[in-house]
């Protein structure tokens, strides 16, 4: 698979093609508008609907705010 940018932040490997984002081991596909800031175990996303929220990284869990 091709990406557009691999980009490695807070010992995350963030994967960004066709204008979406996926962390890698945890999505094959990108799905995120957009990634933020991590705390501990929490990734900041952002999905497609423009809905706002957290991924939890041991879980491979979304919640949104």
């Amino acid at each position: 698979m091709q990406y557009d940018d691999i980009i490695f932040r807070d010992e995350l490997i963030i994967f960004y093609k066709d204008k979406k984002y996926g962390v890698y081991k945890l999505s094959k596909e990108p799905k995120y508008k957009k990634t933020g800031i991590r705390k501990d175990n929490f990734l900041e996303i952002t999905n497609e609907k423009n809905q706002q929220g957290w991924l939890d990284l041991a879980t491979n869990t979304e919640y949104y705010n």
